[in-house]
């Protein structure tokens, strides 16, 4: 156990985000992140807050209170199963210590179960903000008493046990038995890939469920045997906590009590036996390499030694790393097209009258500066919420040491960098300028316009994330998860473009300008920045880039 312990806690302090730095003082920054993230989803919460006295108003004349800890409890399940298999992949299979854990004098169940801490850790964090507010307001409005309360910290401690090892047993059975999987980027893709299939279908499921007639779902709760009890065998786990809860104050509580942890107890003492069996031959195959054998034909060496710029062949470099890279790929290149389609899908389900409103009302509004200040804002949000320009440096890791010897200038390498997310970034942006051309039926004139505007937008958002990545960047990190999800950069390349924008809305504003004026101005403005911000790169960023040291 003293191994185990040991091993828990350096574990904890090196994945965290509060973990010290190479100089041996505390991530100050990691602490800003930590509330910034904090500030972001509060609205969330006092949604939820909110919701829960609404939905306890209408069931509790009808005796039914526990129906909203049996929908919490499942949304609970749903909340760890998606993000869950994130963690669990990375942590367990891709993080870069497993290399120097391996070979040491600990067992491969040791090195599972305190892996598996790590991703519990980031489990409470992800799911206290979605359960937190509705247990601890439904607590209130019941009036429960303190055993009520020790109740809820005891199961919420317990919640994620049950759906992690689900996830953390299909995916050790996979990279045990499949050795199409020993390629961990290939796995970590698909298993990315589907995890956003299920976030799409959540998404889906809950706009289709708010057009649900009053009358239906009413109908549907009526019957409260069978919506407490539909999970009595298909998650007992789920149905042990909500009686606990409910009937805390009785002795049918405390027995529930009594099985919730007998059945937590029992999967856990089941996975540690599994994964003696499953984990370390796992664990061994993720870190092998795979690559195709290929013949090199002379076609095959003229075609891979195709000349280029060296600006171009360092873009290339960059884009190849961001599509292969499964973390990358998710975060950073599918994101230019997944934010469209949560933009757009909702006009669909909002019905062909409301989609045919909003198009009508989009309309009335082309000649207007309004117009050009919507796609503004909607252009900026687009390439301040891409991590691909806030991340560049940091992407590298210590592998930064390669720039110092290549025979690419800096300031070529830092352009190669923003020119490849660019790219990415123009080709989300030309699809939503297509959708609007083709619904608002603009002219060639107001594409033309949107376009340049388009642009110009995208090429200052990238050059000024970059430059908050070269002040800052964070080289140090055990897999590519914590240098796109667990980087404070991201966070300040959100707010910097809308900053940087706050001038050119207010001149608008304060002017009163015409549509063609709104537009001049615009242009003129971002033409000024990009000028100004290439400058900068070019006489002071590219001194601090090559002062960056591991």
């Amino acid at each position: 156990m003293h191994k185990l312990w040991s091993l828990t806690k350096t574990l904890l302090k090196t994945n965290s985000i509060f973990s010290t730095s190479q100089y041996g003082k505390r991530k100050t920054y990691g602490y800003i992140f930590f509330v910034l993230i904090m500030v972001s989803i509060l609205p969330l919460m006092v949604f939820l807050w909110d919701l829960t006295k609404n939905l306890y108003d209408a069931f509790a004349p009808l005796h039914m209170e526990e129906v909203i800890l049996v929908l919490t409890m499942v949304a609970s399940f749903i909340v760890i199963i998606v993000f869950g298999l994130f963690f669990v992949m990375g942590t367990l299979y891709l993080s870069r210590d497993l290399e120097l854990l391996l070979p040491l004098p600990v067992k491969s169940w040791q090195i599972l179960i305190s892996k598996l801490s790590v991703v519990l850790v980031y489990e409470y964090l992800t799911l206290i903000p979605f359960v937190g507010p509705v247990l601890i307001h439904f607590g209130l409005l019941s009036q429960g008493g303190v055993v009520y309360w020790i109740y809820l910290i005891l199961i919420t401690l317990l919640l994620p046990i049950i759906p992690l090892i689900l996830i953390t047993l299909f995916v050790m059975v996979i990279m045990r038995f499949t050795k199409f999987f020993y390629n961990r980027d290939r796995f970590h893709m698909i298993t990315s890939i589907l995890s956003l299939i299920i976030v799409l279908w959540v998404s889906y499921s809950f706009n289709t469920a708010a057009s649900v007639e009053p009358s239906a779902l009413q109908q549907l709760v009526q019957e409260k045997n069978g919506v407490v009890h539909v999970f009595k065998y298909f998650l007992p786990n789920i149905h042990f906590a909500v009686r606990a809860l409910f009937y805390y104050n009785r002795l049918l509580g405390v027995w529930n009590l009594i099985l919730y942890f007998l059945i937590n107890g029992a999967v856990l003492f089941l996975f540690i036996g599994l994964g003696k069996l499953l984990y370390l031959k796992g664990a061994v195959g993720s870190q092998q390499i795979s690559a195709k054998r290929v013949m090199l034909t002379h076609s095959y060496i003229d075609k891979k030694s195709k000349r280029f710029g060296k600006v171009t062949s360092y873009m290339i470099q960059d884009l190849r790393v961001l599509f292969r890279t499964p973390i990358y790929f998710l975060n950073c290149v599918i994101f230019n097209f997944i934010w469209l389609i949560f933009l757009i899908m909702p006009l669909f389900f909002s019905g062909s009258s409301g989609f045919t409103q909003l198009i009508r009302q989009i309309s009335l509004q082309i000649q207007s500066p309004v117009f050009l200040i919507g796609f503004t804002g909607t252009m900026l949000l687009f390439t301040a919420t891409n991590p691909i320009a806030s991340t560049a440096i940091s992407r590298e890791g210590k592998s930064i040491i390669v720039s110092k010897y290549i025979p690419i200038s800096y300031f070529q390498q830092i352009m190669g960098k923003v020119l490849s997310g660019f790219l990415l970034n123009l080709s989300g942006g030309l699809i939503l300028t297509f959708f609007l051309t083709y619904f608002l039926k603009l002219s060639i004139r107001d594409v033309l316009m949107l376009l340049s505007i388009l642009v110009l937008i995208i090429f200052s958002s990238n050059m000024l994330n970059i430059i908050v990545d070269i002040l800052r960047p964070k080289l140090y990190w055990d897999n590519e998860q914590q240098a796109v999800k667990q980087n404070i950069n991201v966070v300040i390349g959100l707010f910097l473009p809308f900053l940087a924008g706050i001038p050119v809305a207010i001149m608008i504003v304060t002017l009163n300008l015409s549509f063609i004026e709104t537009y001049l101005v615009i242009m003129s403005y971002y033409l000024i920045m990009n000028g100004l911000l290439y400058y900068i790169i070019k006489k002071c960023v590219v001194n601090w880039y090559s002062k960056i040291v591991v």
